[in-house]
């Protein structure tokens, strides 16, 4: 129907994302490059499904809607009360994280679904899971400090295959174990992260990562809350009108968290909205609500302009045959 980028969002389903092999980097290379020394990884070549482990499974770790309106007012009033910026306790803090490195971007409050179907990935996720019914026992690293704990790192891979110095840690909410050992995992954007120091590279990515704050000052609190309802309404209204132009009646409803979350979260939620990951990955890396807000809102507007002016053109041709 329309050529137009950010006309697919919320309405198309992701494509499967293909794995890069970091085994191939050198590792002074790939500490580089994701602690910011260094532009250059390389181009990583795909990896087969069901590549066996390079090594054991003990040293896989290593040691150690209603109404838009309505609900639009109701939001206003919620958010103005609430008067916090809803953003990470543990800002600066420092952990380690196993790192999933993909070529799609994960966000603080939007949902990730992956498929795992490497030997190597089965493993740490079988080992992430652990405690659950349904967990391929023969898969898990009991020893590892990360058994159970459910959360990863995930990274951004370009099409040149360079890695992204600043993630994104997810939990796993939901999954599926396959038959033939493979499994879909759904996961839930926590916190952004920075790459500080690469501990290991092989058979997974395991670093030490920084946890990110937006630099945002308490003044700007009303501004950002201000920019979030004109977020809400820009996509409710484009939304709307993308499904119209589908053939698709609107029924009035939208996501639940685009009425529910604050500013902050919101932010982060309407990037995983938008098409194209590289967009994804500024947005995630912009450091304040505000920067974020304010590119969303163009970006909206701009598609919202787009659809109008297709609709009118559409509709102009239509008269033109009738007549």
């Amino acid at each position: 129907m329309c050529s137009h980028p950010l006309t697919t969002m919320y309405l198309v389903h992701r494509p499967r994302c293909t794995l890069p092999t970091l085994n191939k980097h050198p590792r002074s290379d790939l500490t580089r490059s994701l602690v910011g020394h260094s532009s250059s990884t390389g181009r990583a070549p795909r990896e087969r499904s069901g590549e066996a482990l390079s090594t054991g499974k003990a040293a896989f770790f290593g040691r150690g809607l209603s109404p838009a309106e309505s609900k639009i007012r109701t939001v206003r009033r919620v958010t103005r009360r609430a008067g916090a910026r809803q953003v990470s306790c543990r800002a600066g803090a420092m952990e380690q994280l196993p790192i999933f490195p993909m070529n799609m971007v994960g966000l603080p409050s939007a949902r990730v679904t992956l498929h795992i179907f490497e030997a190597r990935y089965r493993v740490l996720f079988n080992t992430l899971l652990d405690g659950l019914e349904d967990v391929d026992e023969g898969m898990v690293q009991k020893e590892s400090k990360f058994c159970g704990t459910k959360r990863f790192g995930l990274l951004y891979v370009d099409p040149k295959g360079k890695i992204s110095s600043v993630g994104c840690k997810l939990e796993i909410e939901h999954h599926k174990q396959l038959a033939d050992g493979r499994m879909m995992v759904v996961s839930r954007g926590v916190e952004r992260f920075k790459i500080r120091k690469v501990i290991q590279e092989k058979p997974v990515l395991l670093a030490e990562v920084e946890i990110l704050e937006d630099e945002e000052e308490e003044a700007g609190l009303q501004e950002c809350e201000g920019l979030a309802a004109e977020v809400r309404e820009l996509f409710c209204s484009t939304l709307t009108l993308g499904k119209k132009m589908q053939g698709k009646a609107p029924q009035g409803k939208f996501p639940g968290e685009l009425f529910e979350l604050p500013a902050q979260r919101l932010s982060f939620w309407i990037a995983s909205m938008l098409s194209g990951a590289e967009e994804q990955q500024k947005l995630l890396e912009m450091p304040s609500v505000k920067q974020r807000l304010d590119r969303e809102k163009e970006l909206l507007k701009g598609t919202l302009d787009y659809l109008s002016a297709t609709s009118a053109l559409k509709g102009a041709l239509g008269e033109m045959d009738d007549a």
